[in-house]
């Protein structure tokens, strides 16, 4: 993808843009669609449907968020905040892109949720809450697309009650190493317009630089292995804008450090629920057993606050 990417930079000169910009603004699915029990009906038979359960049940326990005021960075299509709103007083999600609070509030009224509403706040803006006003916080793989995570989890402690919990996940860039810094793929925005995206990925600097070229739409599959310097000069008369954007992707050593620096008195690693969930149903069923909703939370209950080591990718708890 070098070659993409060098041409790019020569040719035509993209734009630096926040995330919202890069990519969340064009998107009416960050999901495809495809969220159990948001677009669809859990499936029994589904081992990924187990796995989404542990995981709400992860963040349900790990934040202890049963009655209480949750606060939901980022929600997408409206995850994890209206799957954990049966549990919660009230959630409310914050996303820096206007088309996602757009659809969670639609997901929301679909679904006959009443406690969760979704409010947009501009990128690298201070969340519009006073200080201790939320009981809990999660944060599924969007701390790391703010401008400045550093900065958003100090507001993340500004917002939580003294011994409000928040818990993260994140996308970790060690699990691309060894082939995969690099990557390139295409999607389609909608009938008049196509984006190429390549990912060039820093795992050592912890950052990711992503270069996307948007096109006038046409009647073509994009595979990844298309998208060369040659095969984008052949289309130059297509594209309608390039941009960029650069995100940070923290270790979770550095994730750690991070959150003790903004504040916070307790920071646990520890297992993932979703991961757990869905090993677990495979065993199940190898044992010609059926899963039980109740006997999986009831694991994933103390899962949550059993230490995990910091190389095991795990998901992280922090303690105001």
């Amino acid at each position: 993808m070098t070659d993409a990417l060098e041409w790019i930079d020569e040719n035509l000169d993209p734009v630096r843009v926040d995330t919202p910009a890069f990519r969340y603004d064009d998107m009416d699915s960050q999901s495809g669609r495809c969220l159990p029990d948001i677009h669809r009906p859990f499936d029994p038979e589904n081992r990924g449907d187990w796995g989404d359960l542990g995981s709400r049940y992860d963040f349900v326990h790990a934040t202890r968020c049963r009655g209480r005021r949750v606060l939901d960075l980022g929600p997408g299509d409206g995850w994890p905040s209206l799957v954990i709103a049966p549990w919660a007083g009230e959630v409310v999600g914050v996303d820096a892109s206007r088309r996602p609070v757009e659809v969670c509030t639609e997901n929301a009224a679909r679904m006959g949720v009443r406690n969760a509403t979704f409010v947009h706040v501009p990128a690298g803006e201070p969340l519009p809450f006073p200080e201790a006003s939320f009981d809990a916080a999660t944060a599924a793989s969007s701390l790391e697309q703010t401008p400045d995570p550093e900065a958003t989890l100090a507001e993340v402690h500004r917002v939580l009650r003294p011994g409000g919990r928040f818990r993260i996940t994140w996308e970790d860039l060690d699990r691309y190493r060894g082939g995969r810094e690099r990557e390139a793929w295409g999607w389609r925005i909608d009938r008049e317009r196509t984006a190429v995206v390549i990912y060039d990925r820093d795992p050592d600097a912890e950052r990711v630089r992503q270069v996307r070229v948007t096109l006038a739409a046409a009647a073509e599959e994009i595979e990844p292995g298309d998208i060369t310097a040659d095969w984008l000069a052949a289309r130059r008369h297509r594209i309608l804008d390039a941009r960029f954007a650069v995100t940070l992707h923290p270790s979770a050593p550095t994730l750690v450090r991070w959150m003790r620096e903004a504040g916070f008195s307790g920071v646990l690693p520890s297992p993932s629920g979703g991961t757990f969930a869905a090993r677990w149903f495979e065993e199940i069923r190898a044992a010609g057993l059926v899963p039980d909703r109740g006997q999986l939370e009831a694991a994933v209950k103390v899962l949550v606050d059993l230490p995990a080591d910091l190389g095991a990718h795990p998901r992280i708890t922090a303690v105001k």
